[in-house]
């Protein structure tokens, strides 16, 4: 056939000659990718703790909070989570602020039963996945296992209030969710909302501290720059007037269980009366 068609040899040297190319241009590249396919699957099986000092004039001083969120039981199976409860139990925490994402899917209460293990309340609020699964039923098995949900309300915990606002895809709904409610005297105000949105609004109406997640920081490379893109509060505290907002990397995974550009993080909020000098979270 080659001898009929002369110029097929050289179709074929030509494409032989970009092929060697390309991988003379990355030699390593087939290397490093499953490098770092190998780490993320290693990965997204650490639980990190990340302490985060907060310093305050007021009764919380000595008092601690732990954040879970983005935990997306579905993708993830339900010992993962407990190995979480685990981990929150050994910080001896004041109260578990879990700030949506629980689950992907019409999860089964025995899917979430190690929550009933917890040592100290645990607060709830709606994140996105769980407006997309059968949201009334989540909320009935949480209950059932005395987790406290949030929908669009407030608790006096003293020294806290705590806030809680449903996730939704409208940037004003912190706005507006805030405007329905009354702040009380005397309390460290605390809101919980998915998403890292509605800052100034917050801090606006007074609140001291804002816990977020959704952003899972990319969870893999590339996606954290179009996430950021997005959400340019992508992961980490930022200071909004007189208001602290953490924004975590999520404590499970979506979809893949794979994470590159972070550690499946348990935030603990470590109130202080000392100054405290801005630094790096530690973790454990």
């Amino acid at each position: 056939m080659f001898s009929t068609f002369p110029h097929c040899h050289c179709l074929r040297d030509l494409s032989a000659a970009s092929a060697r190319h390309r991988y003379n241009r990355w030699p390593h590249l087939p290397c490093c990718i499953l490098i770092l396919g190998g780490w993320g699957l290693i990965n997204a099986q650490l639980l990190n703790v990340r302490h985060v000092p907060l310093a305050t004039d007021g009764s919380v001083a000595g008092k601690s909070l732990v954040q879970i969120t983005d935990v997306h039981i579905g993708s993830r199976r339900p010992t993962f989570l407990r190995r979480i409860v685990k981990r929150i139990n050994e910080l001896q925490a004041d109260a578990v602020l879990i700030t949506g994402d629980l689950v992907d899917d019409d999860v089964s209460e025995q899917d979430l039963r190690s929550l009933a293990e917890l040592n100290t309340t645990a607060y709830f609020i709606l994140g996105n996945h769980e407006r997309y699964a059968n949201t009334e039923q989540i909320i009935q098995h949480l209950r059932a296992l005395n987790v406290i949900v949030l929908r669009n309300e407030t608790v006096d915990a003293d020294p806290f209030q705590f806030i809680g606002l449903d996730d939704a895809e409208a940037r004003d709904t912190v706005k507006k969710g805030l405007s329905n409610l009354s702040k009380l005297d005397n309390r460290y105000r605390i809101l919980l909302y998915h998403r890292p949105e509605g800052a100034e609004d917050a801090a606006d109406w007074g609140i001291n501290l804002m816990v977020s997640g959704h952003t899972h920081r990319g969870q893999i490379f590339p996606f954290n720059h179009l996430v950021k893109r997005i959400h340019p509060r992508l992961h980490g505290s930022f200071a909004v007037g007189d208001l602290h907002l953490y924004v975590s990397p999520g404590t499970g995974t979506w979809g893949p269980i794979l994470r590159t550009n972070a550690r499946c993080e348990v935030t603990q909020f470590q109130f202080s009366r000392d100054p405290i000098t801005p630094q790096s979270p530690k973790s454990t």
